[in-house]
């Protein structure tokens, strides 16, 4: 096997600065991904090889600072075509061995992404600061097809319809400061191979500490309230002795505390 691909890419922005302030763009652009190999004495013959993908990205956006540059917010909206969109997928060769279970990369015929995306940031006092961001997305294969299954308009795996994330930041004129976040993402298909979806799901983060001129300490908390949600999935056969396809998941990390120190040398 020698495959050989000529790739080009590039972007082409306008971008517009109007009198009240608000910085405005259009964007076209190109990318693309090699191709590779599939490596591994399961892959069928017709899969060790997969190609390279391109994608065309359109993109318009804006941004803008109201109330004596209190409060920061940006706006945009893309549209993206993916041919041979490349795709991680998997197969079980026999539902009686789990050790056939194989991942491998594969091309989909076709397919698009569309979206919206916001951010915003707002300071309501000279030591409190809110900040905001959400995201929309709609994915879909506009040709796929794997063994038997169809999956044209089938949203793509791991592509959520939303995800958002919301902060309050104390930060006093005294070097104490302090972060609550809140983020979250919709539900998502684990993968192209079955057709096993997430449960959306919401986290809680937080940080204190304090800052002088040389030291900066603070304590940390990740998933605080300690909520289980689960990041991957595989539906396969693999507890005998009727061997049922069954939903296997991976969790997200549990809640985690930390002390982090940081010292500046000067």
């Amino acid at each position: 096997l020698s495959p050989s691909d000529s790739m080009t890419g590039g972007h082409l922005t306008l971008e517009h600065l109007h009198q009240n302030g608000i910085f405005t763009y259009a964007t076209i652009a190109k990318g693309y991904k090699a191709g590779g190999f599939n490596i591994g004495t399961n892959i069928p013959a017709n899969r060790t090889e997969f190609g390279n993908e391109n994608l065309w990205n359109f993109e318009l956006g804006a941004k803008a600072s109201f109330f004596d540059d209190r409060l920061f917010t940006s706006l945009s909206a893309f549209y993206m075509k993916r041919k041979n969109q490349q795709v991680e997928t998997s197969f079980q060769d026999n539902p009686s061995d789990p050790l056939s279970f194989t991942f491998f990369t594969d091309n989909a015929a076709s397919g698009s992404n569309k979206g919206l995306e916001f951010s915003s940031e707002y300071q309501l006092t000279p030591n409190w600061r809110w900040i905001a961001s959400v995201g929309l997305l709609h994915t879909q294969f506009d040709r796929y097809t794997v063994g038997t299954r169809n999956l044209a308009g089938r949203q793509q795996a791991h592509a959520p319809k939303y995800n958002y994330a919301t902060a309050l930041n104390y930060e006093s004129d005294k070097g104490v400061f302090a972060l609550l976040e809140i983020s979250g993402k919709d539900s998502f298909y684990y993968s192209n191979s079955h057709d096993q979806v997430s449960k959306s799901y919401n986290l809680v983060n937080f940080k204190l500490g304090y800052e002088q001129k040389h030291w900066r300490w603070f304590i940390w908390s990740k998933n605080i309230l300690n909520k289980k949600y689960t990041v991957r999935g595989f539906f396969f056969a693999n507890e005998p002795p009727d061997w049922i396809e069954k939903l296997y998941t991976r969790q997200g990390n549990p809640s985690q505390w930390g002390l982090t120190i940081n010292y500046k040398y000067e």
